[in-house]
């Protein structure tokens, strides 16, 4: 592998691991880094599709992206101060707000209802 994709996969593990401390149980720890990868994931479909919705500056959309990342990250920031059940809330609400804010900016052509 070149240096490059070594320096992302290493900066992709070591955010995946935030939160997660040697005292913990496995269980926890793996709880954890499953969330954050959800979240990281979350954050760059959501950038993804934002893009793909061809009006990038609509500002209904910028609220609905911004709320979505803003929600996802801060995921991070719990699991980084200890604080796994808010982080999970957190996560939680946020999915959930941003189906909700998908079907109102969007209409059908978002696609909540596959779900």
């Amino acid at each position: 592998m070149t240096n490059a994709v070594l320096r992302v996969r290493a900066a992709l593990s070591r955010a995946v691991a935030v939160g997660v401390r040697e005292d913990m149980s496995r269980e926890d720890g793996r709880r954890i880094r499953l969330q954050n990868g959800l979240a990281l994931v979350g954050i760059a479909m959501s950038c993804a599709g934002h893009l793909g919705t061809g009006r990038p500056l609509d500002p209904e959309l910028l609220v609905h992206l911004g709320v979505t990342v803003g929600g996802l990250a801060a995921v991070f920031a719990l699991h980084a101060r200890g604080r796994p059940r808010d982080a999970a809330l957190v996560f939680h609400g946020t999915i959930m707000t941003s189906i909700l804010m998908g079907s109102w900016t969007i209409g059908l052509d978002y696609g909540n209802f596959f779900c």
